[in-house]
């Protein structure tokens, strides 16, 4: 009686350690496999413009190298997510909000918190930025200010006029 009452014990704790394994298992792959894709989404999407910019490519697989407002204050909020799981580096929000910043559209001699809507680089002329249109990254640099807590990259409201 005692040796069955000790086997169902130890089948009991073997089952409780292999759901704890499988557990433990499951929640670590979910954030590694985040952190893949944030690497994977900087080496294919985010380039490299100037020495202290960079902008988001939409189009990473094509001759053309375009970058949409949009993807540029998307690419400022994955950064400030990134930052908050350890992953990203305040320097790479920086870059991008350098971009931001460099492109914004200007009205009267007035600079507006408006980005420009779409750039091409034009690599017949070297390196050429043909501005089309404007939109409102605006918004969405607010939403990553916003995202901003104190820790990582809490200086950045002080960097960022706020």
């Amino acid at each position: 009686m005692k040796r069955l009452k000790l086997l169902l014990w130890a089948f009991i704790g073997i089952i409780a350690i292999f759901v704890a394994i499988m557990a433990y298992v499951r929640l670590d792959n979910s954030k590694q496999l985040r952190h893949r894709f944030y690497l994977q989404w900087r080496r294919d999407y985010v380039v490299k413009y100037e020495d202290d910019e960079s902008f988001i490519n939409t189009t990473p697989r094509t001759h053309k190298t375009i970058a949409f407002s949009e993807g540029q204050g998307y690419g400022m909020y994955i950064n400030v997510l990134a930052a908050e799981n350890g992953w990203g580096k305040e320097k790479n929000f920086e870059r991008l909000n350098n971009f931001y910043l460099a492109h914004r559209e200007r009205i009267a001699k007035t600079t507006t918190g408006l980005m420009s809507w779409r750039m091409i680089e034009k690599r017949e002329n070297g390196r050429s930025i043909k501005i089309v249109q404007q939109m409102e990254t605006y918004l969405l640099r607010k939403l990553c200010l916003k995202q901003v807590k104190s820790g990582t990259m809490s200086n950045l409201k002080m960097k960022l006029g706020h």
